[in-house]
């Protein structure tokens, strides 16, 4: 059954946001919301997920309307959807990613909503990269759908906030394992970027489906204007080697952590054991993480399968390259990993002592 959370009141445009119920999800939903509210007066956002009675900061918000949906109950998912004119996506980090994005799909086709944003993953379509691969299935399902829409997806790189949960062993022991060579280069992204791209995109769709002049243009039978069924690559702004990773976190903190190579299984065992310290598990994250979208959580198995993919696609040089489109999007090249250990550099600052 249906559960809604009432917060506002009906508005002219319904945007949809699925998925509002995990940590990146949450925190670019609460980013959003807080950017319509000033920019696109007009809108509402329904946000959905599995769960949403932690999402205090959400529920409190004019623009919001808070939908519980279930996945495996079709009716529930069309009248979710009922009257969205577009849907932002940002699909599960579960086991079961695919299976509900399809049914998501579905469901939106069913109801005709117009427009999709799907945040995907780089190197979806790797070979044998299971977890990325997962992304590409969803990715499919948008594109290949047989209703009159139009749709976006963002491939996002790494995010340097993920590295955040190399916090713990970085405090305790002065090292960075991972499973990447010194000269292994990426150019992950910085979070705040994502939500930038993201609000950047619906503020135009929203301004373009209401006639503005701050649109791009008004023409309401292309939502996204020339930005339409396209795919785009979000990366930082320089590539960097993962010494060089490193080094940034050292200029940062002041301190001398060093770079360790370790095998797959071993990451997998340093990720696992974040369960044993007294972190809330990354299923039930309470509201103050995603608000603050804090990595001091224990990621669940398809999170650590996800990174460790991400990690080996690094390691293939398949993704050592800078796009240039998060700046066609939003007019900025974005922040450096620099950028990110000066925000953060509280969360790597620990009480080992080595001599630099």
């Amino acid at each position: 059954m249906e559960r809604i959370l009432p917060t506002g009141h009906f508005h002219k445009t319904k945007l949809a946001f699925v998925n509002v119920d995990n940590i990146l999800g949450g925190c670019v939903a609460l980013h959003l919301a807080e950017t319509l509210e000033k920019e696109c007066k007009d809108v509402e956002l329904v946000c959905m997920g599995k769960k949403i009675d932690h999402l205090d900061r959400l529920k409190k918000m004019k623009n919001v309307k808070l939908v519980q949906i279930n996945y495996e109950d079709e009716k529930n998912l069309c009248k979710a959807m009922d009257g969205i004119s577009c849907a932002i996506i940002v699909p599960e980090w579960r086991e079961d990613r695919a299976k509900h994005g399809k049914s998501l799909i579905r469901a939106m086709e069913k109801e005709k909503v117009r427009g999709v944003l799907m945040v995907s993953v780089e190197g979806s379509e790797a070979e044998g990269l299971r977890e990325l691969n997962s992304f590409h299935e969803i990715e499919r399902s948008v594109q290949n759908t047989h209703w009159d829409h139009c749709y976006i997806i963002l491939r996002k790189s790494i995010l340097d906030q993920c590295f955040l949960l190399w916090g713990p062993v970085v405090k305790d022991q002065g090292e960075f394992p991972i499973t990447l060579q010194k000269d292994s280069q990426m150019a992950p992204l910085d979070v705040r970027d994502l939500m930038s791209s993201i609000e950047t995109i619906m503020t135009n769709y929203c301004r373009r489906q209401q006639g503005s002049k701050g649109a791009e243009d008004t023409d309401a039978t292309a939502p996204f204007g020339e930005m339409r069924n396209k795919i785009y690559t979000l990366t930082g702004p320089a590539k960097i080697t993962t010494e060089g990773f490193v080094c940034e976190l050292n200029e940062a903190t002041g301190q001398n952590v060093q770079f360790k190579q370790v095998s797959c299984d071993e990451l997998r065992r340093y990720l696992e054991s974040l369960k044993n310290r007294g972190w809330p598990q990354e299923d039930e994250v309470d509201a103050e993480l995603i608000d603050a979208l804090r990595y001091e959580y224990a990621p669940n198995d398809a999170t650590i399968r996800l990174l460790l993919d991400e990690l080996e696609l690094i390691k293939r040089d398949e993704a050592s390259f800078v796009s240039g489109d998060l700046e066609k999007i939003t007019g900025h090249k974005g922040k450096t990993p620099r950028d990110f250990f000066m925000k953060e550099k509280d969360a790597f600052k620990g009480s080992f002592r080595r001599e630099i």
